[in-house]
């Protein structure tokens, strides 16, 4: 059967923010408080192995605020991984810049920056994956057409299919594959009859395999494919 628990409220509201658990401890970084907003930089957690335990306000988020990063945990550490930065202009619209600096932050200790990913991303399926001592992304937003999405409209081609891969004990990048986007010649009429790799959506770690259930395949295009992948260890 099914139980379910309360946690305790978050400290403030958040959207479009980044989690991942590691020792038993939740923790929650970046996003946004209201649709309008701009972008913030708490940095939360809470043991969820103490019994009535309470969120606690870490360290601020290192260089500029963000929202839609990719978390990830290895022996203990929290990754950050690039993100969207939001900062308001003098005519009060939102200016959006794409990240690609990255983070870790060991529990107790300051945040220390580590290798940029290869290009900006945000949005990619989030926690990362991981494949012994590296931590993958799958896809991603680049932003590069950003810009361009009332214009493209259906025509959007989708975002990136590039799984990268992160070597926690050699600060490396390296392309660890793609996924198996496949766009059809009528993806503009029907986009449900491709295959995109969808952003804006969790990766959940199930038996060993990581799953990834619908998403956004292209701008205000959600799909109701759930994708599952076993990635052996090297």
């Amino acid at each position: 059967s099914i139980h379910i628990d309360s946690l305790p409220f978050m400290p403030a509201a958040l959207i479009n923010a980044s989690a991942v658990i590691a020792n038993d401890v939740l923790y929650v970084m970046g996003g946004i408080q209201t649709p309008a907003g701009i972008t913030e930089s708490a940095f939360f957690s809470l043991d969820l192995h103490t019994a009535g335990g309470k969120w606690h306000l870490l360290e601020p988020l290192p260089g500029q605020t963000r929202m839609l990063a990719t978390a990830g945990s290895f022996n203990g550490k929290i990754y950050m991984f690039g993100g969207v930065h939001l900062s308001r202009s003098e005519d009060s619209s939102v200016k959006r810049i794409y990240l690609k600096d990255c983070w870790v932050y060991e529990p107790g200790k300051a945040w220390k920056q580590i290798a940029d990913l290869p290009y900006t991303l945000a949005a990619a399926p989030s926690p990362a994956f991981n494949v012994g001592s590296s931590l993958v992304l799958v896809g991603g937003d680049d932003g590069h057409l950003a810009t361009r999405t009332m214009a493209l409209k259906d025509d959007h081609p989708g975002f990136r299919s590039e799984m990268l891969s992160y070597d926690t004990e050699t600060d490396r990048w390296v392309l660890a594959g793609k996924f198996p986007a496949e766009i059809k010649s009528n993806a503009a009429n029907d986009p449900h009859a491709s295959v995109y790799a969808p952003v804006t959506t969790p990766l959940v770690i199930w038996d060993g395999k990581m799953l990834i259930p619908g998403g956004e395949v292209r701008p205000a295009v959600r799909t109701n494919k759930v994708f599952v992948a076993a990635i052996p260890d090297r």
